[in-house]
């Protein structure tokens, strides 16, 4: 149990229960744009030192926040979650894929990026449910 956990148990399971998906959506959202200011400033180094990499670092910079943002909601929410974790982790993992089902099969993306961030979000969702099962074993 790491210390983030530890911090965590000390609350009442009924605080728990209430805010553990308010707390992961505000938690994710700085996550996504924590990355998304990494990626920026690792883009703005590029350019100085590196040469670009096109299409590439295109992708890599629409798909990676989506990715992260999925991943770390997950996670972060089956963390706070007092009890279930490995059913909290199966509901969020399959709420987000349909979610991305969803769109991708009722929008029209204009470029085929925004479909790879689908994937990319739906990808992330089901890491963060393996990690929770390796975890809580």
């Amino acid at each position: 149990m790491n210390k983030i956990e530890k911090f965590i148990q000390k609350f009442p399971d009924f605080i728990r229960w209430v805010f553990f998906l308010p707390i992961s959506m505000l938690l994710s959202a700085l996550v996504f744009l924590a990355v998304k200011f990494g990626l920026q400033f690792y883009g703005f180094l590029q350019t100085i030192f590196i040469a670009d990499l096109g299409k590439l670092q295109l992708y890599l910079h629409q798909i990676t926040p989506d990715f992260a943002l999925s991943f770390s909601f997950s996670y972060i929410s089956i963390t706070i979650a007092p009890k279930l974790q490995k059913i909290i982790s199966i509901t969020i993992c399959v709420l987000i894929n349909i979610t991305c089902l969803f769109l991708f099969a009722y929008t029209n993306f204009e470029n085929l990026i925004d479909y790879f961030g689908l994937l990319a979000t739906g990808i992330g969702a089901i890491m963060a449910t393996y990690q929770t099962f390796r975890e809580y074993e």
